[in-house]
């Protein structure tokens, strides 16, 4: 299994979710679920596992789109390596088992 395969089985089993890539390149939502979640704090590939947590964790859910996509080689492009995998596992951890604000653990409580 692929490191990254196996960061994103980990962030499925974390969050309880069916989604397929978690770290996908393209995200759409309504700009007002920005201000209910907390600021991103993270600039680099480590943004898109903490974006996609705090979603969920928020209480939205996410819907993902078929889409036709073809793996780069390192030759292509494709620069990640096993150090953005432990970056995102390190991330997804973090997401889901610190809080995020108080603003937003108090909503999450009211909501079920």
């Amino acid at each position: 299994m692929r490191v990254m395969s196996l960061s994103h089985f980990l962030f499925r089993l974390l969050y309880r979710t069916t989604i397929t890539d978690p770290a996908t390149c393209y995200k759409v939502f309504r700009r007002e679920i920005l201000s209910k979640i907390p600021p991103l704090q993270l600039n680099g590939f480590e943004m898109e596992p903490e974006l996609t947590a705090k979603i969920l964790r928020a209480g939205y859910i996410i819907k993902e789109l078929p889409i036709y996509y073809q793996p780069r080689s390192f030759v292509e492009g494709k620069k990640i390596t096993w150090r953005h995998a432990f970056k995102y596992i390190l991330t997804i951890i973090k997401y889901r088992f610190f809080p995020l604000s108080s603003r937003v653990e108090r909503r999450m409580t009211k909501k079920g």
